[in-house]
């Protein structure tokens, strides 16, 4: 896409281009700043930013059921799903789509970067998870989500992808997909 856009101006977050690593280490330390441990904002610095927004007597609505946080998506999702609180936010260009999801109460962060636009956020990921499937091990979670990941991409057109999870503040699984550069 790079020869037919110009993306002069229109970095994210004025110019700041980040890696899986790096993305994963911020969310960890939002998360540890909410608890109160060793987080580089106050806690209640994160929980005013994760709090719901409201105008007057109407709260914003974004996206369904989510609701808006100064920047932040807050989401409870429906049963069967085992989390309490999805915090998320979303973004990209022509040509990119990316996803930062956290799980404060079970101190786990998951990234995707997308070398393809907006069009490809939401269609279909979550729907094709098995929230059934017990693993005995992290590798045997990691080993279904490659298999997502990838039917994903074929079924979407996306040339490339990176995703990446952690878990108690340890990175388990950052893996690039297909092309970085088409």
């Amino acid at each position: 896409m790079d020869e037919l856009i110009s993306y002069e101006g229109n970095w994210p977050a004025g110019g700041i281009i980040s890696t899986a690593d790096d993305m994963l280490r911020f969310g960890n330390a939002m998360i540890s700043s909410y608890k109160g441990t060793n987080g580089f904002l106050t806690q209640q610095t994160v929980r005013e930013l994760w709090s719901p927004e409201t105008v007057g007597k109407v709260k914003p609505i974004i996206m369904g059921t989510d609701e808006y946080a100064k920047g932040w998506m807050i989401s409870k999702p429906p049963e069967p799903y085992p989390y309490k609180t999805v915090i998320w936010h979303s973004g990209g260009l022509d040509g990119t789509t990316t996803l930062f999801n956290l799980f404060p109460d079970e101190n786990m962060v998951g990234i995707a970067f997308l070398n393809r636009g907006m069009g490809a956020q939401g269609n279909g990921f979550n729907e094709d998870f098995n929230l059934n499937a017990k693993y005995d091990t992290i590798d045997d979670a990691i080993k279904d989500a490659r298999i997502l990941v990838n039917t994903f991409m074929a079924q979407n057109s996306v040339p490339g992808a990176v995703m990446g999870f952690s878990i108690n503040g340890t990175n388990v699984w950052t893996e690039g997909f297909g092309y970085t550069d088409i």
